[in-house]
């Protein structure tokens, strides 16, 4: 949505006050919390341009502010920036939980006009603290809201910020990442965001500050869209969890180790290389991940040298560092020159995806957001009572807004995956849903190192279900491990593989089977030869095609039949 921000005037007033329940708020000392305007010489190497003052101000004053820093360890202290036309106003400080419940109530804090200066949407409103909260150490690890309800009657302003625990999975095994790069990316606040439609003029910002509230009617951002309902199903099913930020994990690559279970909910669209590389080696250290989310990882971010905004050209032509350093370049992450598809580390991508009941595709009025389960025979549908071709969450429209696929062909009734853009062979989808560009595929892979992902692959995963209790019972609960994925009565290795391809049954199917290679589209591309030995069987592929020549790079499949039954195996041949 667009706004038209309030003209301002400069005002300083810093308080203190005495807080109940343990909370202790102070002045903000010069310097304490230093602005960090611009980059400096690491980031972004050009200024955004100023709007005209007619498109940035307009003559109205409401109350709102923001928080800084965004997230905070117990015991430290966060600052509040806060404008109003009140004389004075009071803060009353919440936490969510399965309802919000007031934790401190801070009246008398003095008011006033706080001025708004050129390009703030991207460098920051460079307002004065209006006072400072102590987390007492005792407050759990959580998002909380601040209520800033001004002495005059007016409407009142919001603010959010996490706590963050001291000390890091001490109190619960679940880690909750909200997607805050998503939110400032949508941010209007200041007339510009990473979106020209949403942009006053029609022209977008490539940089966006953490350092400005919320625009209005939103002043919590995205929150209350999506992970405030998963944090109270979270909650009211008995489940213990501590929160972070996108910023938290890019800063800490041994924040989430102290967790069995990483989380993410909702929109999580805007990624820092830094964020990724440590959900990455999360994974490829054995700890488990859940995405319940869509649209997942899609824009490669940077951020800027305070940690206080984002940084996002969506274009190599425009960004400083094309062809400087491509690590740097601010694209999606599958295009030039990061070439790093996101399904390596989620599976899916909203390239093969799209939109569902949005923008006219698929809408839930006409029945459609819904998923079409498959393969429930995995745990993860322990409980549920669907069976295989069942639809389900159609009524909540669980498939939603914007969703992500992984590329697949029909195998004996079920949808198997090609392994295209780097998903990973074993990705299991557990259903599946049209979308706009392909399907939403909701799945599962395990890394070797024995990482468990789950992708629930829409936005609008975040009501919690039966399935996402198991999940957490398996990842996080008190026995710490997930069921296995029992391997395959039939083999083919080395997968992918450059030579010959060993093809191995360890079950007896009766008598001799036939072993054929079948490629993605089902044609036949050679029939192998097998040698039985007590219970297994062994066949050797060299990669030749039953019509003469080298089969091509690609998916393929080994199928082995005979009277006892019939068996299938993927893998992938490379040059």
């Amino acid at each position: 949505m667009r706004r038209l921000v309030s003209h301002r005037h400069a005002l300083a007033v810093l308080v203190l006050i005495t807080a109940p329940l343990g909370a202790t708020m102070s002045p903000a000392a010069p310097g304490d919390l230093p602005l960090s305007i611009g980059e400096g010489g690491s980031g972004d190497r050009t200024t955004p341009p100023s709007l005209p003052s007619s498109l940035e101000r307009s003559a109205s004053a409401i109350t709102e502010g923001y928080p800084w820093p965004m997230s905070v360890v117990q015991g430290d202290s966060v600052a509040f920036y806060v404008s109003t036309p009140a004389t004075t106003f009071r803060v009353d400080v919440y936490r969510m939980t399965a309802d919000s419940v007031l934790v401190a109530s801070l009246p008398g804090i003095s008011g006033g006009i706080q001025s708004l200066p050129d390009s703030a949407y991207a460098n920051g409103c460079g307002w004065n603290a209006s006072c400072r909260l102590r987390i007492p150490p005792a407050w759990p690890s959580g998002v909380y809201t601040a209520q800033l309800v001004p002495s005059d009657g007016s409407a009142p302003g919001a603010l959010i910020f996490v706590v963050r625990a001291a000390h890091p999975g001490a109190s619960a095994g679940i880690l909750v990442k909200l997607c805050t790069n998503t939110y400032q990316a949508y941010n209007t606040w200041g007339g510009k965001c990473l979106y020209d439609d949403r942009s006053v003029d029609g022209h977008r910002s490539f940089r966006v500050s953490m350092k400005r509230p919320y625009a209005q009617p939103y002043p919590e951002g995205e929150f209350p869209w999506r992970e405030k309902h998963f944090i109270r199903w979270l909650i009211r099913h008995g489940y213990n969890a501590e929160f972070c930020t996108d910023v938290d994990i890019n800063n800490d690559p041994s924040l989430d180790d102290n967790y069995r279970l990483l989380v993410s909910v909702g929109h999580d669209e805007y990624w820092s290389a830094g964020e990724r590389d440590n959900v990455t080696a999360r994974i490829a250290s054995g700890q488990h991940v859940a995405f319940l989310c869509g649209n997942t990882c899609w824009w490669h971010v940077r951020y800027t040298t305070g940690l206080d905004g984002i940084i996002c050209y969506k274009s190599q032509a425009r960004d400083p560092y094309y062809g400087v350093d491509w690590r740097l370049c601010t694209e999606n992450w599958f295009d030039d020159p990061l070439w790093d598809p996101e399904n390596s580390m989620t599976g899916v991508s909203f390239r093969n995806g799209g939109y569902v009941n949005n923008l006219g595709f698929f809408p839930a009025s006409e029945g459609w957001g819904g998923y079409t389960a498959c393969n429930t025979g995995s745990w993860l549908y322990a409980g549920t009572g669907l069976h295989d071709g069942d639809e389900f969450g159609q009524r909540e429209a669980i498939v939603g807004g914007e969703v992500d696929g992984a590329l697949f062909y029909w195998m004996n009734g079920r949808p198997v995956v090609i392994g295209r853009w780097g998903t990973p062979l074993n990705y299991t989808v557990l259903a599946y849903a049209p979308a706009s560009d392909g399907y939403a595929t909701m799945g599962f892979y395990m890394h070797p190192s024995g990482g468990f992902v789950f992708n629930a692959a829409t936005v609008c995963w975040f009501m919690g279900s039966r399935i996402t209790a198991n999940l957490i019972d398996h990842t996080a609960g008190a026995a710490t491990s997930v069921p296995p994925v029992l391997p395959p009565a039939m083999t083919v290795s080395p997968s992918p593989s450059g030579a010959d391809v060993l093809i191995a049954l360890d079950a007896p199917l009766g008598g001799t089977p036939e072993i054929a290679i079948y490629d993605v589209g089902g044609a036949l591309v050679a029939r192998v030869p097998a040698v039985v030995s007590g219970s297994s069987t062994l066949a050797r592929w060299n990669g030749t095609k039953a019509a003469g020549g080298r089969a091509a790079p690609g998916v393929y499949f080994a199928v082995a039949q005979s009277s006892g039954g019939r068996l299938s195996e993927k893998f992938l041949l490379e040059k």
